[in-house]
C-alpha cells in the first residue's frame, strides 16, 4: 500500500470538505477527516501543530494545482501577533475581501522581514561580523 504524505492528506480533505459543502475548516475539521476516531481531544493538540506546520506546504501544492487556500484571521487584541488563524478554505471567487486581506499580510510581512534583515546587517556590519555591505544590494 502506498504511502500518501500529510500535506497531500490535507489538500484532499480542502477538497472533500468543498464537496461537502463546507467552505471553511479548522484544524479539527481537518483532523477529523484525516485520521477519524483517531482525532481524541487527548492528542488533538499534537495533530493541530502538524496540520499548523505544514499548512504551507499544502497552500504550495493547492497553488501547483492553480487553487488557493486562504485563511480567516481574528483579531487578538493586546497581542504581539495580533491574529490567529481560526480557519481555512479553499478560495473562490467570492472571497476576494479574503484574497485581498492576504495579499496585504503577505506584503506587510515581506517588508518586515527585508527591514529585520537590513538591521540585521547593519548590526553584523557595525560590530565587524560582516565585511562592509552596500545595502541597495540587499534590496535588489
Amino acid at each position: 500500500m502506498k504511502k500518501i504524505n500529510l500535506e497531500t492528506q490535507i489538500l484532499a480533505a480542502f477538497h472533500e470538505g468543498l464537496n461537502k459543502g463546507l467552505a471553511w475548516l479548522t484544524n479539527e475539521d481537518i483532523g477529523i477527516m484525516i485520521w477519524g476516531n483517531g482525532y481524541i481531544p487527548q492528542t488533538a493538540h499534537i495533530f493541530n501543530k502538524m496540520i499548523k506546520e505544514r499548512m504551507w506546504k499544502v497552500r504550495e501544492l493547492a497553488e501547483q494545482e492553480g487553487t488557493l487556500i486562504i485563511p480567516m484571521r481574528k483579531k487578538i487584541p493586546n497581542s504581539t501577533r495580533g491574529f490567529k488563524i481560526t480557519a481555512w478554505k479553499i478560495a473562490t471567487i467570492d472571497d476576494r475581501k479574503y484574497i485581498e486581506d492576504e495579499l496585504m499580510y503577505k506584503l506587510h510581512n515581506g517588508d518586515s522581514r527585508k527591514k529585520s534583515t537590513i538591521r540585521f546587517v547593519k548590526t553584523a556590519v557595525a560590530s565587524s561580523m560582516l565585511p562592509p555591505v552596500k545595502l541597495h544590494e540587499l534590496t535588489e
